[in-house]
This record gives structure tokens, C-alpha cells and sequence, in this order.
């Protein structure tokens, strides 16, 4: 078969390897000084079609450091998906 790769996108300790607009979010590649505009994700997506490699993400809706813990299902919904389609 086909080489796979695959990267943890975004932990269940919140930390986002893009940089993303959703939520409260302050761990993430925007909050490393000198990566504010790199997007590690597209950088590994990249990398992996390159090599003719199938690149895989692996992203937790758990989050233990961003207040959505504490929003009603409804909310997380909103901002779970709206980090989805950013990786999309």
C-alpha cells in the first residue's frame, strides 16, 4: 500500500499546530514568537503529497486548557467545527 503519514493536529491539551481564529484559543502556532504566520499543518500537508505520502490528521475535540470546557454542547459544536473546516 500507499506510505501514510500522520500528524496530531490539534491535542487534547488544546495546543493548535495551525493558527487558528476559533474560541479562546491561546495555545497555538499564533502564539509562538517568530511562527505567528506559519501553518504546520499545511507545511506537513505539503511535505507528504511531495513525497507522494498520504498525510493523515489526527484532531481531539478534548480540550483541558480553552474555556470550552465550560460552554454547553451547543457551543462546543460551534467551535469544534469551526476548527474543522479551518483545517479543511
Amino acid at each position: 500500500g500507499s506510505p501514510v503519514a500522520v500528524l496530531t493536529a490539534k491535542h487534547e491539551a488544546g495546543f493548535c499546530l495551525w493558527p487558528t481564529n476559533s474560541g479562546n484559543r491561546p495555545f497555538s502556532v499564533a502564539a509562538v514568537p517568530n511562527w505567528q504566520d506559519r501553518d504546520l499543518v499545511r507545511e506537513f500537508v505539503d511535505a507528504c503529497h511531495k513525497e507522494d505520502i498520504a498525510p493523515g490528521l489526527y484532531f481531539t475535540a478534548m480540550d483541558h486548557y480553552s474555556d470550552v470546557l465550560n460552554r454547553t454542547d451547543a457551543e462546543k459544536r460551534v467551535t469544534i467545527l469551526a476548527e474543522l473546516t479551518e483545517l479543511l
